[in-house]
Order: C-alpha cells, then structure tokens, then sequence
C-alpha cells in the first residue's frame, strides 16, 4: 500500500493479479470519499496513480474477446467442408477418401480456433477518466462481488457530489 493512501480512508478495493509466477503484477483499484486509485506492483516496483472522483467518466464491466478467432472457425466448420463438397476434381484418387481427410483436418482446424477464442475471452472491471486514460482489472483473478460494491460505492458517491 502506498504510504500517500491511508488504509483507514479506503472504503472499497478492488485488487488482482496476471502474469506468470516470476513476473506477476498486483494491480489494485481503490476508492476513498474523494479519489479513486490505481496501485500496481511488479516485484519491488510499484506505482500509484490517483483520480479525483470529479474525474471519472464512465465505468463498468466490459467483455472483451478476439472476433478474427471466431471468423476462422466459421471458415474452417462451415465454408471449408462446403467447399470440398462442391469440389469434383479429384480424378486421381478416391473421392470420398480424400473428402473426408480435408473434413477431418478442416473440423480439427476449426475446433482449435474455437478453444483459442475461449481463451482469448477476458472480462475486465473499466474506469474512464475525463483524461482518457483507463483503470481497468481483469475479472479473472478477483472477487466480483468486491466488483459489485465498488459500483455501488462509486453510483452512490457520484450522486452525493
């Protein structure tokens, strides 16, 4: 904790953590009465940003996922084995032997860009500044009933002001 935040005046915190076990960054978003904080952490780095609440745009919970993924499986279910079906030309080697390879290799394709399309799914907590610059925590790695309280803290707080 930052010696400039007293403990004492945060009323709610969100915190988290990625990376791996030698590179792991804690990041944790606060907010007192007056301001709202980011504090991240990288082995004994760390540093801590803080917004007065007068500064605050916009926040909420955003999903965030890779579309290219999801276009790939489209293509390598859907159009790919369309396309041998429509295709007559193999003169040279049995036709429903090669068919179902290309079917084969194409769905196993598909099904691999599928599970890289789960994976690439986040679900992030977002603050906006009126300064464009983002607070966000991935949902992964933290409570989202703490989530939950610090949107109300934050709708609550901004009705008072």
């Amino acid at each position: 904790m930052s010696n400039v935040i007293n403990s004492e005046d945060i009323k709610v915190k969100v915190s988290g953590s990625f990376g791996s076990l030698f590179s792991k960054t804690n990041i944790t978003i606060g907010a007192t009465d007056k301001f709202v904080y980011k504090e991240v952490s990288q082995g004994r780095n760390s540093g801590t940003k803080i917004f007065p609440q007068n500064r605050i745009d916009s926040y909420g919970i955003e999903v965030f996922q890779e579309r290219k993924y999801l276009l790939y499986v489209f293509l390598f279910i859907i159009i790919l084995p369309i396309v041998i079906f429509l295709n007559q030309n193999y003169n040279w080697v049995p036709i429903d032997l090669e068919r179902n390879i290309l079917l084969i290799i194409s769905g196993l394709v598909g099904l691999v860009f599928f599970i890289i399309w789960l994976i690439s799914r986040k679900l992030t907590f977002e603050i906006n500044t009126i300064s464009k610059q983002k607070l966000q925590i991935e949902l992964k790695s933290t409570n989202t009933n703490k989530v939950e309280e610090f949107i109300k803290f934050l709708n609550k707080s901004i009705k008072e002001s």
